[in-house]
């Protein structure tokens, strides 16, 4: 084993030392003759010889340059929304035609469902009394949906004396929820709550 000492800037002999082998001591050898060996003491880095620094240069170099790959959402988020609303049932039906309310009347307060080609169809049959005129209007609010159907009659005269089955069909699409909580709501002419049935909507 070879002691190798070197000197501060100055110059004055250090009392730090290497220890180097005889082997690697004949290796170097050539390199110290022809000036092209360097021992560096700061940053405490050694590199053996000019071929090893710039194997380490080139490793650091291309960890350091890779670039990272930007995120690709794979969708992009919708919104519920709402299409159109349709009529049916004893909607536009006037005590003269009496035979069609029949067959509408006595009849259970229903929601029913239908999902096709990414639209969903909200059928909703509340029995209520004749003749009555209605504006049947929606919310949605994240995944709860309220129809709510306000009766615009203006004078209680108009009314017939039976009661009915009014049919409403509410048309939604671009479903943002696989889920959905339905209040379905009738109104008085003095925005009083008439009647109201709950139903819960799932896609699956």
């Amino acid at each position: 084993m070879r002691v190798i000492k070197f000197k501060t800037s100055s110059g004055s002999n250090s009392s730090d030392e290497i220890h180097v082998s005889h082997k690697a001591n004949t290796a170097f050898n050539p390199l110290k003759q022809k000036g092209g060996f360097k021992i560096l003491k700061k940053p405490f880095i050694y590199c053996s010889g000019i071929l090893s620094c710039l194997l380490v240069f080139t490793m650091f170099t291309s960890v350091g340059c890779e670039k990272l790959k930007p995120v690709v959402p794979t969708s992009l988020p919708t919104t519920t929304t709402f299409l159109k609303v349709e009529y049916a049932g004893c909607n536009n039906q006037t005590e003269g035609t009496k035979s069609q309310r029949t067959i509408e009347e006595n009849q259970n307060d229903t929601i029913i469902f239908d999902f096709q080609n990414d639209t969903l169809i909200i059928t909703v049959g509340i029995n209520y009394i004749c003749c009555a005129k209605f504006n049947a209007i929606q919310n949605i609010n994240d995944d709860a949906i309220s129809l709510i159907m306000n009766d615009t009659t203006v004078s209680s005269e108009e009314y017939c004396r039976c009661e009915c089955n009014y049919v409403f069909k509410y048309y939604f699409t671009n479903l943002s929820h696989e889920s959905y909580e339905v209040n379905a709501v009738i109104k008085s002419p003095d925005s009083s709550v008439y009647k109201q049935i709950f139903q819960t909507f799932n896609i699956n």
